[in-house]
């Protein structure tokens, strides 16, 4: 067991300089967007369907909020390589890592996504942390939903099956059993080039940040 300490207080300095990166990055990589070319025309970043490139990337960055069964702020960055099957459907992997109250579990997602036109679709991932802290253990399933009405741009519903081990919880001032738990986040995540340029941003900041501390 482990009481809060100098390592916990770290991880929400680096949670808040997250969060700080990808409000910085926001704007800029927003305006930095070009417009959307011809659905004849889908560039490598998942513009569009088949006949379209056959591989693409998947760059995300995103913040949500609790529905239920957490607190706070958490930051989303995951990027991977997805493949269209059709021109309904691709599918692909990517790794995430996510940094808020509990901690920065990372791991690897598997992604589904449904084209419902040259430009919008819906994914749907699910994961697992190969690495986390006591309250996100490996094993845990970590689930997504998200509508991308644009390509560089999506609304995400995160429904989660965590498996915990005792830990302190530094909100409530109390240990907490070890057992399951769900819980339930909805977010935004920008995607393509600046979901790049946000999740770019935001791990320079933290790492000028960590340079800074003293553990």
């Amino acid at each position: 067991m482990r009481l809060p300490g100098a390592a916990s207080r770290a991880g929400l300095d680096l949670q808040a300089l997250l969060l700080l990166g990808f409000l910085l990055g926001a704007p800029l990589a927003v305006a930095q967007e070009t417009p959307i070319p011809p659905p004849s025309h889908p560039t490598a970043e998942g513009r569009g369907p088949y006949p379209g490139p056959r591989v693409f990337y998947i760059a995300n960055a995103g913040a949500d909020v609790w529905l239920s069964g957490g607190s706070g702020v958490r930051v989303i960055l995951d990027g991977g390589v997805m493949v269209n099957l059709s021109s309904k459907n691709a599918v692909g992997g990517s790794w995430f890592t996510t940094a808020g109250d509990d901690g920065f579990p990372t791991g690897p997602m598997l992604h589904w996504r449904r084209w419902l036109g040259p430009t919008r679709s819906v994914d749907v991932a699910v994961g697992t942390p190969i690495a986390g802290p006591h309250s996100v253990r490996p094993g845990s399933v970590l689930g997504m939903v998200k509508y991308n009405p644009v390509p560089w741009f999506g609304v995400v519903v995160r429904p989660e099956l965590l498996r915990q081990s005792e830990y302190y919880d530094l909100h409530t001032s109390r240990w907490v059993p070890s057992g399951t738990k769900s819980r339930l986040s909805l977010g935004a995540e920008l995607g393509g080039k600046p979901g790049l340029l946000v999740g770019s941003i935001a791990l320079v900041v933290s790492l000028v940040g960590l340079a800074s501390f003293d553990f």
